[in-house]
């Protein structure tokens, strides 16, 4: 009798129920997959024949796996992973900057144009201005605010991504251990199974954490190789690191470690996702808000530079420190570009000129103070009344012989006394012609031109029956003729256009005389006075350093609520006040408010969007997880069933063992 059959079918059954019990343990164990024993007839024969009558063989122990579910799971572990990064970064920014109702930079923009509203009712209010300075500096604390929290939230996620490529050289060394043991378990004639198990889940966590490709995963080999990004994770039993490098454009990138080459565009899995909330969704929100920030002080610097508030026009002035060794072109910003500067000085006697002088892009801070200190003994400005000079790398303008300096867009001439026409015998009973009005339009130069029918005798202001001015435009079109003859009362204001209003003393006009008034709605259309910060609302480069000038704190009756010759208007505050209804090219032709509203519901929608995506991520995530369970995964049911099978061919083998140790015993009773 021969034993060996039931030991088969014992060992066989032992072994079955051993990997029942192994199932049922890891039934929740993430990556296990189920094992099945492979069992073969046992076949004993000649040369000749092949017959079963050996009893069970134990073939193998098999893994429940299909490797196109596997890799399509794998494949879709770095998609997960980068939405994942990018919707918590997204939703932590929008928590913080992207509430649309109760946003605390919306609500400290409307309360500084509304301040600045409020000022224009009442310019010589102490309380409106500062209530303008207040509002003023809460909304520039709030864009520093943010920009400082979007800037910590680039460090925190350079941080973040280092510590996951940490987690990935973790895993990458441990694939390699395992690499090393199932090859060694193999030769030693076992499955392994357990250890691919690990090694499989290792490459799924990596997976989630980086865009990966795998080799010779098809069980042909006992060897895994990975690669993430081009890079070479594991070969075989060898590893290579990764690490999170910082470019000199404050990009951040991965490679391989100790070769300072960093893929900044590197996609997939959560550090792709770091990369991309770094490099690209972070800068754009930062760069957006910027944009922001330096059209609102280029439009209120702009206005404010060329105005004067209820103290009136200065006796010195100072700028903000700017590259002296370059020249104004190459300035950072804002930009300063070829245009012309008018420069107006007002002597003790209340008498103001215009002095223009010419900017160029290519001219450096020196060479502007140059033509600014050129301006002195022109015109009849005595020598050393306007001194220009360079402190703390700053334009420095100081004024002597009791004159006061500012850039109020005025009326000028091409007369010497900007006042007085030439009149009969080169000014002997010329008309004083008085220029008011605040101009409205770009700049342009007007031609006067004098039509006297009674030519040759003189032409006498409110008497000549038909003297009359002819007033051409810029274009050369007549846009009006004005009767300065009989009819006219001495004094009597002639609107010419854009707010420019005209009025005449008693004198002569010669028939033919021509003269030109320049108007003027700005006094710089070079953008020199904001680049050099001179009288300037605003300082900073953008959200990130915006602040408002410390003399404001001290004075607020400095903000330049007027820009007309007198300085007793409110033109200049209105202009500023209107800026927050008005639709700038720069803001893509909207305003602050529907820029900054724009801005932030573009946070939402970007979250909104990766929250979608992620949900269908995680429908996809699951269909998957559900097929991989109907084949890989542990049904206790099932597994209970198997159990009471083998159960039963134990007791079957035993009791065919039994009931060959009675036969044999006896047999040898019967001997």
């Amino acid at each position: 009798m021969n034993f060996s059959i039931g030991l088969t079918g014992l060992r066989a059954a032992q072994r079955a129920l051993e990997l029942i019990g192994t199932n049922l343990a890891n039934s929740t164990t993430e990556g296990y997959h189920r094992q099945q024993l492979k069992l073969a007839p046992l076949e004993l024969g000649s040369a000749n024949t092949r017959v079963s009558v050996g009893g069970v063989e134990i073939v193998g122990v098999q893994r429940s796996y299909n490797l196109l579910l596997e890799r399509e799971h794998l494949r879709q572990q770095p998609i997960h992973g980068q939405l994942e990064q990018e919707l918590s970064a997204l939703t932590s920014i929008e928590a913080v900057l992207g509430k649309v109702e109760g946003n605390q930079i919306a609500q400290t923009l409307d309360d500084f144009f509304g301040a600045l509203t409020q000022l224009t009712a009442d310019p010589n209010s102490l309380a409106y201005a500062q209530s303008t300075v207040w509002t003023a500096d809460s909304m520039t604390r709030e864009l520093r605010s943010a920009s400082e929290f979007l800037a910590q939230m680039k460090t925190q996620i350079r941080q973040h991504a280092e510590q996951i490529v940490g987690e990935i050289n973790v895993r990458s060394e441990n694939i390699a251990q395992l690499n090393y043991e199932i090859d060694l378990s193999m030769r030693r004639g076992n499955s392994a199974n357990l250890l691919k198990d690990q090694r499989d889940q290792a490459i799924v966590e990596i997976a989630q954490m980086a865009d990966i490709y795998i080799s010779n995963v098809s069980g042909a080999t006992s060897q895994t190789n990975v690669q993430a990004w081009g890079n070479p994770l594991v070969v075989g039993q060898q590893f290579m690191e990764l690490e999170i490098g910082l470019t000199s454009s404050d990009l951040i990138g991965v490679g391989a470690k100790g070769l300072s080459y960093f893929d900044t565009t590197a996609n997939g899995g959560e550090v792709g996702g770091l990369i991309t909330l770094h490099n690209d969704i972070i800068p754009d929100l930062q760069n957006r808000l910027d944009t922001m920030a330096k059209e609102l002080m280029l439009q209120i610097n702009s206005h404010h530079a060329q105005g004067i508030g209820r103290a009136g026009s200065f006796t010195e002035m100072s700028g903000i420190a700017v590259d002296t060794s370059s020249t104004v072109g190459e300035w950072d910003w804002p930009t300063v570009t070829d245009g012309t500067l008018g420069i107006r000085l007002t002597d003790a006697n209340g008498e103001a000129s215009v002095h223009e002088i010419n900017i160029l892009h290519t001219d450096t801070l020196n060479m502007i103070i140059g033509k600014i200190n050129a301006i002195n003994g022109v015109g009849g400005v005595p020598a050393n009344t306007i001194v220009a000079s360079v402190a703390n790398m700053a334009l420095r303008i100081q004024m002597n012989n009791d004159y006061k300096v500012d850039f109020v867009p005025d009326y000028t001439t091409d007369a010497t006394d900007p006042l007085v026409l030439a009149g009969t015998g080169g000014g002997v009973d010329a008309p004083t012609v008085g220029i008011s009005g605040l101009f409205s339009a770009d700049n342009q130069q007007y031609t006067f031109t004098i039509t006297n029918p009674a030519a040759p005798a003189d032409g006498e202001i409110g008497i000549t029956d038909g003297l009359s001015i002819e007033v051409r435009n810029a274009a050369g079109e007549v846009i009006k003729t004005l009767n300065v003859g009989q009819g006219y009362a001495v004094g009597d204001q002639l609107e010419i256009e854009n707010g420019m209003v005209l009025t005449f003393s008693t004198g002569v006009l010669n028939d033919g005389e021509v003269f030109h008034i320049t108007g003027r709605n700005s006094s710089d259309s070079s953008g020199f006075l904001v680049a050099a910060g001179m009288n300037t609302f605003f300082t900073g480069t953008g959200a990130t350093d915006i602040e408002l000038r410390e003399e404001f704190y001290e004075d607020p009756h400095l903000i330049a609520t007027s820009v007309g010759p007198d300085g007793f208007d409110s033109f200049n505050i209105q202009r500023m006040a209107e800026i927050g209804q008005t639709s700038l090219a720069n803001l893509g032709n909207t305003t602050i408010a529907n820029y900054h509203y724009d801005w932030v519901s573009d946070i939402g929608q970007q979250a909104m969007v990766r929250d979608s995506r992620l949900k269908a991520s995680d429908a996809v995530m699951q269909q998957l997880a559900n097929q991989r369970d109907e084949v890989s995964g542990v049904d206790p049911n099932e597994e209970a069933a198997q159990m009471i099978i083998y159960e039963r061919m134990f007791q079957s083998m035993s009791k065919f063992i039994s009931v060959q140790d009675q036969a044999l015993e006896s047999l040898m009773q019967l001997l």
